[in-house]
C-alpha cells in the first residue's frame, strides 16, 4: 500500500535535515513500519513508500528509536514529519498473528514484506506488531536482507552459487542458524510454534519424499492435502521438534547437490 511521509519546510533543506529525514525512515523499516524500498524527494523533502497495512505509520506503533528520529526532524525542520496513504485502504480487516495457530519465517529474492508469515491463512505478520524487542525486528529485517542477498546469487548462478545454495538450504549454516534463533526469540514472544523454511531445490532421484528431517534424522514428510488447506499445510516436509518446514526438490540435475540439507553423518 501506497504512502507518502513528508516534512512541510519553505526552504531547500541541508544535507544534516535530509540525512536526519532518511534516518528516520531507516528506523521505520527496522520496526517493520515501511518496507525497505522507497523513493525520496529532496523539495519537498518527502518519501513514496509502501507500507504493511493502512495503519502502520500511527505513532502508536512507534520504536523508541523512530520516536526519537521523528524529534530530531521535527527539531530541525521546525514540523514533524506527516502521512498520507495514496491509495485507498481495503475494507477487509487485517487478520494478525493472534489468529493463526503458527508461524513461520520465509522470505525470498524478489520479496520485500516482512519474513514472519502467517501457518493458517495467506498474509505476512508486520515486525512491529510481534511482541518481541526492538532489536529483534531490527535483527529480523537485517537477517531478511541477507538471505535475499544469498537468494539473488544462488538464481545468479555464478561462482558463488553452490556456496549460496547451502547457506540457503542447510540448516546449520550461518544463516540459517541466525534465522532459527530468531524463530526461538518470536515463538517464547507469542506461544505459538514459529518453523524456519528450508530451501529445496536438488532433489534425489528416488526417495526424496521419504527423506529424514536434517535436524533430527527422523521422519518429517507430510501428506499434502487439498488446495483448500490452509497454506501453512501445503509444506510437504515439517519437523515439529527441529521447527524445520520444506518442499520436495525439482531438479536432479547434478544429483550430488540433493545431499545439501540432508542430516549430517555422525564421526
Amino acid at each position: 500500500m501506497l504512502a507518502r511521509i513528508v516534512v512541510d519546510s519553505a526552504a531547500r533543506p541541508t544535507n544534516e535535515q535530509v540525512d536526519a529525514f532518511e534516518e528516520y525512515l531507516t528506523y521505520l523499516w527496522w520496526n517493520g513500519q515501511i518496507h525497505r524500498d522507497y523513493v525520496l524527494s529532496r523539495f519537498p523533502v518527502a518519501a513514496y513508500v509502501d507500507v504493511p497495512r493502512a495503519d502502520s505509520l500511527k505513532p502508536r506503533f512507534f520504536s523508541a528509536q523512530a520516536r526519537t528520529g521523528r524529534h530530531r526532524v521535527k527539531d530541525l525542520f521546525g514540523s514533524p514529519p506527516l502521512w498520507e496513504l495514496l491509495e485507498p485502504p481495503t475494507s477487509r480487516r487485517a487478520r494478525t498473528w493472534r489468529s493463526s495457530s503458527s508461524l513461520y519465517l520465509f522470505t525470498h529474492a524478489l520479496d520485500v514484506t516482512s519474513p514472519v508469515c502467517a501457518g493458517d491463512f495467506d498474509g505476512v505478520v508486520p515486525p512491529y506488531s510481534l511482541p518481541i524487542a526492538e532489536n529483534k525486528r531490527r535483527d529480523l529485517q537485517m537477517w531478511a536482507e541477507s538471505y535475499r542477498n544469498h537468494d539473488r546469487v544462488w538464481l545468479s548462478s555464478g561462482e558463488l552459487e553452490l556456496p549460496a545454495y547451502r547457506e540457503l538450504a542447510d540448516p546449520a549454516s550461518q544463516l540459517s542458524t541466525a534465522g532459527r534463533s530468531l524463530c526461538r526469540s518470536i515463538e517464547k514472544a507469542t506461544r505459538k510454534p514459529t518453523y524456519y523454511y528450508l530451501l529445496r531445490y536438488y532433489a534425489h532421484r528416488q526417495a526424496e519424499a521419504t527423506r529424514p528431517c536434517p535436524g533430527c534424522g527422523g521422519r518429517w514428510h507430510v501428506t499434502r492435502p487439498s488446495p483448500r488447506a490452509p497454506s501453512f499445510a501445503q509444506f510437504e516436509f515439517r519437523c515439529h521438534r527441529c521447527r524445520l518446514v520444506s518442499h520436495c526438490g525439482v531438479s536432479t540435475e547434478g544429483e550430488r547437490r540433493a545431499g545439501i540439507g540432508n542430516p549430517r553423518r555422525r564421526r
